[in-house]
């Protein structure tokens, strides 16, 4: 069997999304799924979390009948003698013409792997699924990459560490909140999806589908384009009801920051802190020539003299209230809601009269929860 090397690595640069479990050692194995007489050619792996098979593609001018139609061999080792070899073909194919125990490597030299000893005891997923959504696969990165800022980083947190999709998509960590609302059709149970899914999602091409399988447990994704097909184990937990921040939000200040000035700001006063958690307090204030928002950065004692930034902005129209505002924000968490819109030139910041702070750009929205002084 004569494998393009560079196909290969694009394969197994998916395949790696999904290796090593240390409970389970056939977890570092990748499977390969030959059918001689149909002519096609799989690779999976798993980490029992998540299941991936890759079609390789055209195996036509192929001869599949030197390797077993199922074997297992070490994916580190694979991934790394084919990433270091230097051929444009790789062949594979046994050892022993009658023996199935060793598998032979060819690229530069021949290499010889091992197979694993009980393949059957590689777990199979069910991707029979009905499709809940289908994206073209920028899109849906572009979705992912604005609502994964506000998952929790906390395993502990099941309900807050994953991405919800009710037909909208949604995450939050308690102190924050995203969502990409979407006019789809789906009317299934939500998905709490770990985010794993978000290193899958950047490997598709073309259109993407996702969907759940029939058992409700597991979300299925699919890119036809270069032949990937994914399941990944929902997260048993409710995600957050969410419904009743949009019916209690009510925006007493608006204001347009030019976007590219904020986040330089935002990562200059982070500079001076060496804290885990870099807290800011921004203060809104009306001045002669029109307003501004005075950005300091809240310090430990002995740390660094204050340290403080003004920038000149104005009021959306239709909201000028006189009054002078201070909140406190995580500088971070912050500038991750603003790094997360698509223009290059404002940001718009909405406040509620109880510091909730709302960054909003068509069907995104990104909600703060103040820090109480």
């Amino acid at each position: 069997m004569i494998l393009e090397r560079i196909r290969l690595i694009s394969i197994l640069d998916t395949l790696k999304i999904a290796v090593g479990n240390k409970v389970m050692g056939v977890s570092y194995y990748v499977k390969f799924m030959v059918d001689a007489e149909g002519g096609s050619v799989f690779l999976a792996s798993t980490d029992f979390q998540t299941f991936l098979i890759v079609d390789y593609g055209d195996v036509a001018m192929n001869v599949l009948s030197d390797v077993p139609p199922e074997f297992l061999i070490k994916f580190k080792e694979l991934y790394d003698l084919v990433k270091a070899s230097t051929t444009q073909d790789v062949a594979i194919s046994r050892k022993n013409p009658d023996k199935d125990d060793h598998i032979r490597v060819t690229t530069n030299g021949d290499f010889d792997f091992p197979t694993y000893t009980k393949p059957e005891q590689f777990p199979s997923a069910d991707f029979d699924h009905k499709v809940a959504g289908s994206w073209e696969s920028d899109v849906l990165k572009g979705i992912w990459d604005k609502v994964i800022v506000a998952a929790s980083k906390d395993v502990t947190k099941r309900s807050y560490q994953g991405v919800n999709f009710d037909g909208n998509w949604a995450a939050s960590d308690v102190r924050r909140f995203a969502i990409v609302k979407s006019e789809s059709s789906y009317d299934g149970d939500p998905m709490l999806i770990p985010p794993q899914l978000g290193d899958v999602i950047a490997r598709c091409k073309g259109d993407v589908t996702i969907g759940i399988n029939g058992g409700g447990n597991m979300l299925i994704i699919s890119s036809p384009e270069n032949g990937i097909m994914g399941g990944m184990r929902l997260f048993d937990v409710p995600f957050v009801s969410y419904e009743k921040l949009f019916q209690d939000r009510s925006d007493v200040i608006k204001i347009i920051l030019p976007k590219s000035d904020f986040l330089g700001t935002l990562r200059r006063l982070s500079c001076f802190s060496e804290q885990i958690y870099r807290i800011g307090t921004f203060t809104i204030n009306r001045t002669d020539d029109g307003a501004e928002i005075r950005c300091t950065l809240n310090q430990e004692a002995g740390q660094a003299d204050e340290t403080i930034e003004a920038i000149d902005f104005e009021f959306q129209d239709g909201v000028m209230t006189g009054k002078i505002a201070e909140f406190q924000y995580q500088i971070d968490n912050l500038a991750d809601g603003i790094g997360a819109t698509k223009s290059d030139e404002d940001v718009s910041l909405c406040f509620q009269q109880d510091g909730k702070l709302w960054i909003d750009e068509d069907d995104f929205h990104y909600l703060l929860s103040r820090i109480n002084a």
